[in-house]
């Protein structure tokens, strides 16, 4: 806390410094986050830190409950396509446990060490982590008495075993139908479940668990640039109405995250170059509010989606972009002068293209508009940009859905 408030190391560097979660409250998981409020007109100079607690305890109860059930969805499935490793698996563990709980004592720590290590293996190929974690816990104990086989040691792996015995026998109580499932499969006679359609059946309970678990809806993942870009708007004295429309596009977050974090440049941008100041906006007759607005269009036909971003700010002017490109002669070999305006206004997604001549905090290093291209495209997308001078700007980004 002193060296954040003396401002010799940059507020972003210190924070992971600070605690991470809070654990004072039994049953509950919470993350917490920081934000800084400068003191006016000192951007470097802190005033206050605000601290964010979340309370991510039901999203990381359902997360856990997704892997229970992409587990078991694996599970079947690997037993439906080799029922015979699987029942053989079922007799040798009953047969190695049953062997071990009656020979106990005439037996040798390596020799118990090398049977169960084996069956973890075959266990684990089946999904079937409770038995496979019990057998590592036995493992572990073994490795760490190494050579003590005492009174205390040999009671306690003895109690392992039994853990081992126990919830295995409590496994094959629970899935009876399915190991009849796994012996009709195996024989001539006729069963009235039919594996195939049963497999259909489980990949369609999958889907159903990871559109519950898994996928989130589309503009939900954009909610929480809705404060920060706000946020800027008011540090320069500009009013912004932000919407993000609800769509129906459900996505898996992680395959977009980077992609997506991109995106604050476009919301930046829109409001250190495309909003103008509330006085130049009641000068052109338009609502001191400005309109940032977000929305999305399924392409099922192509298995994309579309994003569109749009504000009602100066817009992009061809010329302007024109005149500042042919001062960057990196940029020359895109022949600007044969460009229509309609290409010209791409530049802004080339590499350090910048209409801002002056550096800020917010924008001007020419970074933004290449960094979005670079991960829309990372992921087999598009981008282009559509503008009219005094009518606002249109970014229109297309994506493929990932299954």
């Amino acid at each position: 806390l002193s060296h954040i408030f003396k401002g010799l190391v940059p507020f972003k560097d210190l924070t992971p410094l600070a605690p991470q979660t809070f654990e004072k409250i039994e049953g509950k998981v919470v993350t917490l986050d920081y934000k800084p409020i400068f003191h006016k007109g000192q951007e470097k100079k802190l005033n206050k830190i605000i601290c964010i607690a979340t309370d991510i305890t039901e999203k990381i109860n359902l997360e856990k409950e997704a892997k229970i059930e992409r587990e078991n969805a694996k599970r079947l499935g690997h037993i439906l396509e080799h029922p015979l490793e699987f029942l053989d698996l079922m007799t040798d563990a009953e047969e190695v446990i049953e062997h071990y709980i009656k020979n106990f004592k005439a037996s040798k720590p390596n020799t118990i060490f090398r049977s169960f290590h084996t069956l973890k293996a075959r266990f684990s190929g089946f999904y079937l982590s409770r038995t496979v974690k019990n057998i590592h816990n036995l493992e572990s104990f073994f490795n760490e008495i190494e050579d003590d086989w005492s009174d205390d040691n040999i009671g306690h792996v003895w109690n392992l075993i039994e853990k081992i015995r126990f919830d295995h026998s409590e496994f094959v109580k629970a899935n009876r139908k399915l190991l009849e499932l796994a012996n009709n499969t195996t024989s001539n006679f006729k069963y009235d479940a039919n594996p195939k359609e049963l497999m259909k059946k489980i990949e369609n309970d999958y889907f159903e668990y990871h559109k519950k678990f898994v996928l989130t809806e589309l503009s939900g993942l954009f909610q929480q640039y809705i404060s920060p870009t706000k946020e800027l708007a008011d540090q320069q004295d500009k009013l912004i109405n932000f919407k993000v429309e609800n769509s129906d596009i459900l996505v898996n977050p992680k395959k977009y995250k980077d992609c997506f974090e991109t995106f604050f440049h476009i919301f930046r941008n829109a409001i250190d170059h495309g909003v103008e100041s509330r006085e130049e906006r009641i000068a052109k007759n338009k609502s001191e509010v400005a309109e940032l607005i977000m929305s999305f269009e399924s392409m099922p036909q192509k298995n994309n989606f579309k994003i569109k971003i749009k504000d009602d700010g100066k817009g992009l002017d061809p010329d302007n972009i024109r005149k500042i490109a042919l001062k960057n002669k990196n940029l020359h070999h895109l022949k600007l002068d044969k460009l229509s305006n309609r290409g010209i206004i791409q530049v802004i997604f080339e590499q350090g293209f910048s209409s801002k001549e002056e550096i800020t905090e917010v924008s001007g290093r020419g970074v933004g508009m290449d960094a979005v291209k670079t991960a829309v495209e990372d992921l087999g997308g598009s981008i282009k940009v559509m503008s009219k001078v005094d009518f606002g700007t249109t970014f229109e980004i297309i994506l493929p859905l990932f299954n």
